[in-house]
């Protein structure tokens, strides 16, 4: 056996040095002048290890879990002194019951502007270790505000039904949390005032007028005090009136037609605005009693009477006008047709004076009656002419014959104009038809 240590042979079967105690190996010493190789032995157990490392794979693996066992030991030391320390400052009692938690009521009706407590009540009593946190499902119709340890206060904000939850966590129990709810519904508002109207509707014929009186019932806050506006929604078929009474007005005819009168009423900030309506139908204006003339012909709903008197364009018109009507205005063929064969009845060697005329501007006609001068029936290509010898001849006739073989113009051609045609005159004394557009 082999000394590593102290290079020398030893005898026997001794397994270690009996010189330094180093375990003895079966190596054969160096050769005589050789230098013995270094040690490559695992100093604890003696066995060959890798060059350069003094323990062999065994050893290492021994150390590397006395390595762990002592890191395990020093982490399972502090998590025992830490469970001590919270023993010791918050020691937990084994025979303490659950947390829990109820509202002293579970139904509650709120009016407008009221406001009702809300009680927790926790068993076993918490302490300040509890904490109540108060919540609504709805804050549009009722809000909720802590006002204590174990209350709160509950505030209406609109009509409708909400829950109210109070819930509560137990700090010294490692977090148990337990909750309540209570169901809250809100009233209506109340009606502080109301308004109507004496009639819901009013018929007023041509040139009429009724009283409306509003019906007004007021509670308001405030001083009680309160403003009425009427108005119309037309007043081309109604107007309102005020009267001394602030809850009267009078609705006035003004034209045909239906339309709507409102009474409004306004009070302070804390009042509502009310309004209530009446529809007013008007009736049409009553056709106009007239007594039409011995000889007056109705034609597509207008009334015609022929004049055999021969006077001035100006008188006619005024005759006409005294007995209704005004001179005729012809707007159609129809209706040139008709006027011609009531004035053929008459007399066929005429011409009849109508309602048009351009004294006021010289080639610009226009009827009396303001209406679009649009339809003409003037006599073959020569008329209106102004006739040279005449002059002013700014009024429209109606002939019932024929009117040939005239001079018109230097042109020396022979014109002329047939019955039912037009022709301007001077109006100085002709027969005359009056017309009435009923």
């Amino acid at each position: 056996m082999y000394c590593p240590k102290c290079r020398v042979e030893r005898s026997g079967q001794a397994q270690f040095c009996t010189v330094c105690g180093t375990r003895l190996v079966p190596h054969e010493p160096p050769a005589a002048g050789q230098t013995p190789p270094p040690a490559q032995f695992c100093r604890r157990c003696g066995k060959p290890c890798p060059p350069g490392t003094t323990l062999c794979g065994d050893c290492r693996s021994r150390q590397r879990v006395a390595v762990l066992l002592r890191v395990a030991c020093a982490v399972l030391s502090l998590a025992l002194c830490a469970a001590l320390a919270i023993w010791i400052t918050d020691p937990f009692d084994w025979n303490r019951a659950a947390l829990s938690l109820s509202l002293t009521v579970h139904d509650l009706s709120i009016a407008q502007g009221e406001t009702e407590t809300l009680t927790a009540v926790l068993a076993p009593d918490g302490g300040e270790e509890v904490s109540v946190r108060w919540t609504s499902s709805d804050p549009s119709v009722a809000e909720v505000e802590s006002t204590g340890a174990l209350t709160a206060q509950v505030r209406w904000t609109g009509e409708g039904s909400c829950t109210i939850t109070a819930s509560a966590q137990d700090g010294g129990t490692g977090g148990q949390a337990v909750t309540d709810a209570c169901l809250v519904t809100c009233e209506a508002p109340e009606e502080i005032a109301t308004l109507t109207l004496d009639t819901q509707s009013l018929s007023l014929e041509e040139g009429g007028s009724a009283p409306l009186t509003a019906l007004l019932e007021w509670d308001a806050a405030g001083d009680g005090s309160y403003t009425v506006e009427w108005s119309s929604s037309d007043e081309t078929v109604a107007s309102v009136t005020k009267t001394e009474d602030a809850l009267t007005a009078q609705v006035n005819w003004t034209g045909e037609g239906t339309c709507v009168v409102t009474a409004t009423v306004s009070g302070g900030a804390e009042a509502p605005e009310l309004s209530a309506n009446c529809v007013v139908t008007c009736a049409a204006p009553a056709a106009p009693e007239v007594s039409f003339p011995v000889g007056t012909v109705e034609y597509n709903g207008h009334h015609y009477l022929v004049c055999m008197e021969e006077t001035d364009w100006e008188s006619a018109q005024a005759a006409c006008e005294a007995m209704g009507g005004h001179l005729a205005t012809i707007t159609s063929a129809e209706e040139n047709e008709f006027v011609y064969q009531l004035a053929c009845t008459y007399s066929r060697e005429k011409a009849f004076l109508l309602g048009g005329t351009d004294r006021d501007q010289e080639g610009t006609f226009v009827w009396v009656t303001g209406e679009p001068f649009e339809y003409t029936n003037w006599g073959y290509l020569n008329q209106p002419d102004n006739y040279r010898e005449y002059k002013d001849q700014d009024y429209i006739t109606l002939l019932t014959f024929d009117q040939t073989g005239e001079y018109h113009d230097d042109s020396g051609e022979w014109w002329g104009t047939h019955a039912s045609e037009w022709d301007d005159k001077d109006g100085q004394s002709n027969p005359y038809i009056c017309e009435w557009d009923y």
